[in-house]
């Protein structure tokens, strides 16, 4: 969506969480932000507020145009279940493999 009126995005000031909470999502019928933006992926130490280090939403979600793509995008996301399009399990995979 549009971010007009939402930005700049501080640490202070994050209209992103106004919608995009655990909280407040399921009744705004958005994405809520994933468990793993409430921890420290270094120490796996969870947090009840956003990750400091991760306050900056526009660092990798980008908002959607309506514009022709400048190059052919290939990709089609093939997701483990049903439910991963609109939700993350990064938490429960992130050591996945490590012995």
């Amino acid at each position: 969506h549009s971010l007009e009126g939402l930005l700049p995005i501080t640490i202070e000031s994050n209209m992103c969480l106004t919608c995009h909470t655990p909280e407040t999502a399921k009744e705004m019928g958005t994405i809520p932000a994933p468990q793993s933006h409430y921890m420290y992926l270094s120490t796996g130490k969870k947090t009840k507020e956003l990750n400091t280090e991760r306050f900056n939403c526009v660092q990798c979600h980008v908002p959607q145009a309506d514009a022709e793509p400048l190059v052919k995008n290939n990709f089609e996301a093939d997701f483990r279940d049903g439910e991963s399009n609109r939700s993350s399990n990064l938490v429960d995979i992130l050591n996945q493999g490590i012995k």
